[in-house]
């Protein structure tokens, strides 16, 4: 997970939130969360400060995907719009307020099920529909062996586009950095 929170800082990520899914190996317990989430914290701000960020991206406390679902739509995993000085990098996964609603332009969740898409051909399929690039974006990466069934069913009920990373099964922290990547690549052109 440190090597995680290090590149989802420096390639821009705003906030990066543990899921403990049904198949994560390593479970924690509420006391272990916090002290986690604290590691994490200091090690995006050498993250931040190594590569020049700008702005502090906040690490949350490792929950279950039901419960992160219900920070996202309570808001608690929301933060201010950006300002128009802002920057590019910092929008690409910052999570808006409208209205104290958090709002996703677009929600994906890497899967290896058949029906999942390729990441260029939602990002294009939205750009076509709304004439602009994404500004908020959601982006779920499961654990070794995906997410289950009903995890995956949970993800789509709130908004999640099922997205297939390739061929090759890559690790959970390479296909973080993959992702990430990709988003970076496509949105700040």
């Amino acid at each position: 997970m440190e090597l995680i929170v290090q590149k989802a800082v420096e390639i821009g990520a705003d906030q990066i939130a543990p899921i403990i899914s049904d198949r994560t190996v390593v479970q924690v317990d509420s006391e272990s969360a916090v002290q986690k989430q604290a590691k994490w914290q200091q090690i995006a701000i050498e993250a931040a400060k190594q590569c020049g960020q700008n702005w502090l991206p906040r690490v949350h406390v490792p929950r279950k995907l039901a419960e992160f679902f219900d920070a996202v739509e309570a808001g608690v995993l929301a933060t201010p719009e950006p300002s128009e000085g802002g920057s590019l990098a910092s929008q690409l996964t910052r999570l808006p307020l409208q209205k104290d609603i958090p709002r996703f332009d677009l929600r994906l969740i890497g899967s290896l099920q058949p029906d999942a898409q390729h990441l260029k051909k939602i990002l294009a399929d939205y750009s076509g529909e709304h004439q602009h690039r994404p500004q908020s974006v959601l982006m779920l990466i499961g654990p070794e062996g995906d997410f289950t069934p009903a995890e995956l069913a949970l993800a789509r009920r709130h908004g999640c586009c099922p997205i297939t990373l390739g061929p090759i099964i890559l690790r959970v922290e390479t296909a973080a950095i993959y992702c990430l990547s990709v988003l970076s690549y496509e949105l700040l052109m």
